[in-house]
């Protein structure tokens, strides 16, 4: 049967501004932060660990001898574009740098701040396709399937020690476009399948209460419980405190794991350090049918600093 393992990290919002530490989130005075809004929770975002939290997943991924190393989104978070490029390219050269302690494959899901003109240099305008080549070219997976086309693939799958891994386009709201991609394309496959995307695929909330999951989120989920063969979703986008964790969930034989941001500091404001750190190496064997078109892994997911071991969607003591 199929096996896996994985390193996986989330958010890590590199910035080349002077401000971190930034408030987002709903503040005591009643008013909101950058990019606050009244379900999201209140944290403080401090771009300034970034590299030395890329480094150390990196050199972790490497010491272990994973397969993928794989990068959730929001790569690099904002002000790139005040000096015409010059700043963006520091910044990027201190995260190619960091990722590079990986040897082996790795993969880029797109985020919001990978299609935010403000995330990148002028010259770019706001492709981050030309971000991403240059950040991933080296050792990045081969695309295929890609969506919406051959020269953008916001969304692409590609296949890897027996499993496909479907990489979704981060959207406010799924489109209808890629939820036919998705269930006609991506899905059509007789491997068990890893879904990657920015954002959740499934929540705990109403559809469209969710800050971090698809507006349609149940849309989504149905594509993926219908084509069974799913066994594990990763998403990222949500930025919980340190206090608060990921959300892992296991729904109709579907492990849904919603990852952490290393980057969010203490709620008291304080600077955070090396132990606020959180990343996660997966492991994953596709060793049980459950019927005709139904398969059920085995998930063994390791936490890294603050990150909880996990084993399918129960805590590990």
């Amino acid at each position: 049967m199929p096996e896996i393992t994985m390193l996986i990290i989330a958010d890590l919002h590199h910035s080349d501004t002077s401000v971190s530490g930034q408030i987002i989130g709903p503040r005591e005075d009643g008013q909101y932060g950058l990019g606050g809004t009244p379900d999201r929770p209140l944290h403080y975002r401090w771009w300034t660990r970034a590299v030395a939290s890329l480094t150390e997943a990196a050199l972790q991924a490497e010491s272990d001898g994973v397969d993928v190393m794989v990068q959730m989104g929001d790569w690099l978070d904002r002000g790139l574009s005040t000096d015409g490029g010059a700043a963006a390219t520091t910044i990027h050269g201190e995260m190619i740098t960091a990722i590079e302690n990986f040897t082996g494959d790795r993969m880029n899901v797109v985020g919001n701040h990978q299609q935010a003109v403000v995330s990148f240099p002028t010259q770019w305008n706001g492709d981050w396709t030309k971000y991403d080549t240059v950040a991933f070219s080296a050792n990045h997976v081969t695309r295929a399937n890609p969506y919406p086309n051959g020269t953008t693939p916001y969304a692409y799958t590609f296949e890897t020690a027996g499993f496909r891994c479907v990489v979704l386009n981060y959207e406010t709201e799924m489109s209808a476009g890629q939820k036919t991609w998705l269930s006609g394309t991506a899905l059509n496959t007789s491997l068990p399948v890893l879904v990657f995307g920015h954002n959740n695929c499934y929540s705990n909330t109403a559809p469209s209460t969710s800050f971090s999951a698809y507006n349609n989120w149940e849309d989504v989920s149905d594509i993926l419980e219908a084509a069974g063969n799913v066994q594990v979703v990763f998403g990222a986008h949500q930025h919980t405190p340190p206090t608060v964790g990921g959300n892992f969930y296991r729904v109709n034989d579907i492990l849904y794991c919603d990852l952490e941001c290393p980057v969010v500091g203490p709620t008291d404001g304080s600077e955070p350090d090396e132990e606020d750190n959180v990343f996660y190496e997966v492991a994953i064997k596709a060793d049980a049918i459950m019927g005709a078109n139904q398969m059920m892994s085995d998930v063994q997911i390791t936490g890294f600093r603050r990150g909880i071991n996990r084993v399918d969607a129960y805590l590990v003591a």
